[in-house]
């Protein structure tokens, strides 16, 4: 927008410099489009820089991962977990520290 011809009227630098930035642009979307149909002839070739057609799968399972449901399951999970781990100190705590003096012949 800098050198656009409508910013800068009369300027023949300014016309210059949007022209080399407008070829620039059109061989790199060339270059794109060549790349999207050597790689998958189906795949639009516009859309081709934004989404590769190897990531479409990526792009679904972390939409999926990120739904309520899956962090509701996730959270639900945790809590198990968390809660057997706290139970197991707990036992562990209980049978380190149990007092054995009642047993004849023991510690």
């Amino acid at each position: 927008m800098l050198y656009h011809p409508d910013r800068n009227p009369g300027d023949a630098d300014a016309e210059e410099r949007f022209r080399e930035i407008l070829s620039a642009y059109d061989m790199a979307m060339r270059e794109v489009e060549q790349r999207a149909r050597q790689s998958s002839p189906s795949v639009d070739p516009l859309k081709a820089h934004r989404t590769p057609p190897h990531d479409i799968p990526a792009q679904r399972r972390a939409r999926w991962l990120r739904s309520p449901a899956v962090r509701r399951q996730k959270l639900a999970l945790l809590t198990v977990a968390f809660a057997l781990f706290i139970s197991l100190l707990l036992l562990y705590y209980i049978w380190s520290n149990y007092k054995t003096d009642w047993i004849p012949g023991c510690c």
